[in-house]
């Protein structure tokens, strides 16, 4: 405190030349440190237990926070963190404290790799006579994660190379810039634990007070609190630049505004890589044209597009397949390209506070650009107008089909990487096959097709483990599989990699293996689609406790890696642990594997098998150690789930579709049904011959009238069933259709199923669009206002 005065007694007086910081306690402070009454103190003192006070501020006692430490550390009771200062209380510099630091400084916190990089500013300067030394910790967005991951080794490494031992008594501040945690930035004040190292114990920690050698000490134990800037403001005593616009706290801007450039000028500024989306959309609407007009001079198909001939378009179909396929991907990359340009637009017009520091110029499309833009909005403006969602004017089917063209694609175009001159389309390509897949997914989450293997690490080795190698014959890689076995070998720890190993080879059916027989480390290639014939009941499924991998021991005595079903991402594949119990995801991939599928293009998943169903192959892992290797048949797993399915007796009787007869009397028996399960206050006055037409393909329109809108809606790719009221949950609406003597197809429950287990958001959308629908007639239900 600059009003403080002296207490007499000490010769590290403020203002004769002590150069550390100097943090003052208070009476009721000390005796909570001590963890005594503020009576209690004054007998501390009387008798040399505590330090006499070092200063006074009107009737207010004041002690050095370190003369305390030492104090604690005589009587044993160090608390190795020195308390944070309230910063309301401390006193402001007249002058702001000299900068003495600003610079972008890397943290080489592991050897091997490009290290960290964090916005270092150190101010140092006297106030009130007393040292201070103040530190901002910038996380710049090429790493800003390691200030909370590695905290402490961050500090220490600053700590050695610029501090020195007043590292023990300097402020810590970290900075998360605007757009990390949210639209304004953050400060979090830091404070450690900082216990003494070596044998000296109190004495060295009094040798090292004051010291200006190397930092030796030791960060531990990080806790954050949040202030108000300021508090950093007070601290310094001026401003601090804090304010640097979302995208642009970066390495290279943080050097130039460190250089003394304001505001630092960022020109065709694109953070969210517009200029790239919309090359992707050029290059494959340029190759689809081309190959919807086929017959081309070879020259000129050779300069303006040299990956012609890797397209496998041998023939005019052929051509116009693969224009197809083009097209889709460009429908479906264009709305992330779209509402970036959209955003760019509106963040040009808007007035940023951080424009003082840095201007940001954004990028925007030229005319070319801006035209493939149009053509891209075209088709999405028109649906929009009608149903309001990116992509519900494509279906599953056709998304399908050019998921499996982009792929082989892909695939060519990875392979001969050397041999054509346009990377562009390699890397359009490359982003569309999974926007293609995420599609897909959301079009029919229940279709499945070959995505191609995955690359794992097993994490344990065990019995499962050495029957699968014991099949592998180590040779390779084959030519072509170069790369593909380099990316595999990533997958492996460097410690894993002694010289000679590990060895490579492929299993007995062509997946590739990676294997350490020194340390058991392991690295395979999953598949992720059904074998080509199912499975014989023979066959064996093989798991080692904790090795997140299974394995298939077929008849003849060959070992596979079993397939994970590509419609959950992440499988957990991991047997043992959960007190013994299988986890769901095993129990979702053991359906997968082991039950039988009447459409092999949409498998069936756990939820669609009965509650019966689920339980037995529950039970066929419950019932064994969890600790213990996992030996199961497949035959034993198929007859629990048939005889589980078999078991009807707590249905109601299940009967058939009933004919619908003319497009009047599936109305009327819609109308029928829809009443018989109608909640209170819902109108019946709908027309479900209207309401089908344009939502449901025409071959599907008469049976689906007759009870389709009695509990349940289709969205307008027939992606997804939901609830017809919000009262219903999705099992009674099962129990409404099979009360009224009608089979629920299976593909309809997976629908249903769906909804359920989608978000809040994705069920309420869909309701809203059903309620939308219940009022197309002009009479909207009782209770719910019109659209």
């Amino acid at each position: 405190m600059a009003d403080a005065q002296h207490a007499g007694g000490d010769p590290a007086a403020p203002g004769t030349g002590d150069n550390r910081l100097i943090e003052l306690l208070v009476s009721t402070e000390v005796a909570a440190r001590f963890g005594v009454s503020r009576s209690r103190v004054d007998q501390l003192v009387a008798d040399g237990s505590i330090s006499p006070p070092f200063a006074r501020s009107g009737r207010q006692r004041l002690w050095r926070a370190s003369d305390i430490e030492l104090d604690l550390a005589a009587r044993g009771q160090v608390t190795d963190r020195p308390p944070p200062p309230r910063f309301d209380r401390i006193p402001v510099p007249t002058v702001p404290l000299p900068l003495i630091l600003d610079t972008v400084l890397k943290v080489p916190l592991h050897p091997g790799g490009e290290p960290p990089r964090i916005h270092l500013r150190i101010w140092r300067g006297r106030v009130g006579g007393q040292h201070r030394t103040v530190l901002v910790l910038g996380a710049v967005r090429e790493s800003h994660l390691v200030l909370k991951t590695h905290a402490e080794a961050i500090a220490e490494a600053v700590a050695a190379q610029h501090l020195g031992a007043e590292a023990r008594e300097a402020w810590w501040f970290c900075l998360w810039p605007r757009g990390t945690f949210g639209p304004n930035a953050r400060i979090d004040f830091q404070s450690f634990a900082v216990p003494p190292r070596g044998p000296g114990g109190l004495l060295e920690l009094i040798q090292r007070r004051g010291a200006r050698a190397a930092w030796q000490g030791a960060f531990t134990a990080p806790l954050w609190r949040t202030v108000d800037a300021d508090a950093l403001t007070a601290a310094v005593g001026a401003e601090v630049d804090v304010a640097y616009p979302p995208h642009t706290y970066t390495a290279a801007v943080v050097t130039r505004a460190a250089g003394g450039e304001r505001p630092v000028v960022l020109e065709e500024f694109d953070p969210d890589d517009l200029r790239s989306g919309l090359a992707r959309l050029e290059v494959l609407h340029s190759y689809a044209s081309a190959l919807l007009r086929y017959e081309i001079e070879p020259k000129l198909r050779a300069e303006r597009w040299p990956a012609w001939e890797l397209l496998g378009t041998t023939s005019a179909q052929d051509a116009a397949r693969g224009a197809e396929a083009l097209r889709i991907a460009v429908r479906v990359l264009a709305p992330p390209v779209l509402e970036t340009d959209a955003n760019y637009a509106t963040a040009a017009e808007a007035t940023d506070p951080g424009a003082v520091l840095v201007e940001r110029r954004w990028w925007r499309p030229d005319a070319a650009g801006r035209h493939l833009l149009e053509q891209a909005a075209r088709p999405l403006t028109a649906f929009a107008t009608r149903a309001g969602e990116p992509y519900a004017d494509l279906t599953a089917a056709a998304v399908h089909r050019a998921l499996g063209w982009l792929r082989g694609v892909h695939r060519e175009l990875a392979a001969a990487a050397d041999a054509h001159e346009d990377p562009r389309l390699q890397e359009a390509v490359a982003a569309a096959v999974p926007q293609l897949a995420a599609v897909r997914h959301a079009l029919d989450p229940m279709l499945i097709d070959d995505p191609g293997p995955e690359m794992v690490t097993v994490r344990a080795f065990g019995a499962a483990e050495q029957a699968y190698v014991d099949k592998v014959a180590w040779f390779g890689p084959k030519p072509g599989d170069e790369r593909r076995a380099a990316e595999l070998r990533d997958y492996l720890w460097s410690d894993d990699r002694s010289p000679g190993l590990p060895k490579l080879g492929y299993d007995p059916f062509g997946r590739l293996v990676w294997h350490n027989p020194d340390t058991g480390a392991l690295a395979v290639e999953r598949p992720r689609a059904l074998p080509a014939q199912p499975l014989p009941p023979e066959a064996k499924l093989l798991a080692t406790p904790g090795a997140g991998a299974l394995f298939v021991q077929l008849p003849d005595g060959r070992v596979a890696v079993a397939p994970a079903d590509p419609r959950f991402p992440d499988p957990d594949l991991a047997w043992g642990g959960r007190a013994h119990v299988g986890p769901e995801g095993l129990l979702r991939q053991l359906v997968f594997i082991a039950a039988e599928h009447p459409d092999p293009d949409r498998p069936r998943a756990l939820q669609e098998l009965p509650p019966a169903a689920q339980s037995a192959l529950a039970g066929e892992l419950t019932d064994r150690p969890g600790d213990q290797a996992l030996r199961l048949p497949l035959g034993r797993l198929r007859e629990a789930v048939r005889v589980a399915e078999s078991k009807d007796g707590d249905r109601p009787p299940r009967g058939t579709m009933p004919e619908c007869g003319t497009p009047d009397q599936a109305e009327q028996r819609a109308r029928e049904l829809l009443e018989a399960v109608r909640p209170p206050g819902y109108a019946t006055s709908v027309s479900p011959s209207a309401m089908a037409d344009g939502y449901i393909e025409e071959a599907a329109l008469v049976p689906l009238r007759c009870y389709l809108f009695a509990a349940a809606q289709v969205s307008a790719d027939r992606r997804q069933l939901t609830a017809w009221a919000d009262a219903l949950a999705v099992e009674e609406v099962i129990q409404v259709l099979e009360a009224a003597d009608l089979t629920l197809p299976a593909a309809w429950r997976r629908g249903l199923e769906t909804v359920r287990l989608g978000s809040a958001q994705e069920q309420e959308r869909l309701r809203q669009k059903l309620l939308h629908a219940l009022h197309q007639d002009g009479k909207p239900a009782a209770g719910h206002p019109p659209e």
